[in-house]
């Protein structure tokens, strides 16, 4: 199978790329620096003369801060680069995977938080997401709403890798005691991916793990299994008094829509911390 990932440079396309190579015939638009402005459609183009099989697109504007004031290139790459992507394919004929957010999400009731409630639209992050989703559902492609931790293979970017840099520096941290996610580890992410591949499946998919926690309570418990001899020095805050551009508080997903259609059984929680715990070697 022959596979171009667009944003191989990331967290998320850097690993697809590392694992999906061994397998199969992997193409990137760069790992080191960015070889193209994939927002311009003649770019992405060139990129796609080869017959490709599959496009996963890793890029996106993910800074909440950022993306809130550079909403033009934010709207470029969040959403332009998948109409492109969409547009060239009425030709091209591949299949693409695309990824999501659960900040979108924001009712107190998991139940509720499933991929037809989209109930979160307070900052222009997630409207991008949700403008790009509205479009790839129109067409036989996958879209996974995702959020993931666990350690990277360059050791920085995923909210474990940031805890653990905080908690070498003993550097006093701040931790969300009112927002609740309920992510899965980017290794499991990547095994689930692999497995989706060979299904070529199509529609807008909650990918997370079972349970829901909050991010207060998650650093606490990743660094307890750690059993590290330091002590934490952090402190609880509330995420929309601490930041200032809103945030959902209950991005938890219901993904019972996933797991029935593919048939595969997602780890809860606690599983999950305990095997990022089990990434790290700390000798501190």
């Amino acid at each position: 199978m022959k596979i171009l990932i667009l944003g191989s440079s990331g967290i998320l396309g850097y690993s697809l790329y590392k694992e999906l190579r061994k397998t199969h015939k992997v193409y990137h638009t760069g790992l080191k620096k960015r070889l193209y402005d994939l927002t311009i459609k003649k770019n992405l183009l060139k990129i796609l003369q080869k017959k490709i099989d599959v496009v996963i697109n890793c890029c996106a504007i993910t800074n909440i801060e950022y993306a809130e004031k550079n909403k033009k290139i934010t709207n470029n790459l969040n959403y332009q680069l998948v109409k492109n992507i969409v547009l060239i394919n009425k030709y091209k004929k591949f299949y693409f995977i695309n990824f999501s957010t659960d900040h979108v999400y924001n009712s107190k009731n998991l139940l509720k938080n499933k991929e037809e409630n989209v109930t979160f639209k307070s900052n222009y992050y997630t409207k991008s997401k949700i403008k790009a989703d509205k479009l790839n559902s129109k067409f036989k492609f996958l879209t996974l709403r995702i959020n993931f931790f666990g350690k990277s293979y360059r050791g920085k970017g995923t909210f474990t890798d940031w805890l653990i840099l905080k908690l070498k520096n003993k550097e006093k941290i701040f931790l969300f005691e009112d927002q609740y996610f309920s992510a899965l580890t980017l290794d499991t992410l990547i095994k689930i991916i692999k497995k989706l591949l060979k299904r070529k499946c199509f529609g807008i998919y909650n990918l997370g793990s079972k349970g829901s926690i909050s991010k207060k309570n998650f650093a606490l418990k990743f660094y307890k299994n750690l059993k590290t001899k330091i002590n934490i020095n952090f402190k609880s805050v509330k995420v929309n008094k601490f930041l200032t551009i809103k945030r959902s508080k209950y991005m938890f997903m219901n993904c019972r829509k996933f797991e029935k259609k593919f048939n595969i059984k997602l780890p809860n929680i606690n599983q999950e911390i305990k095997k990022a715990s089990n990434q790290y070697n700390l000798n501190i």
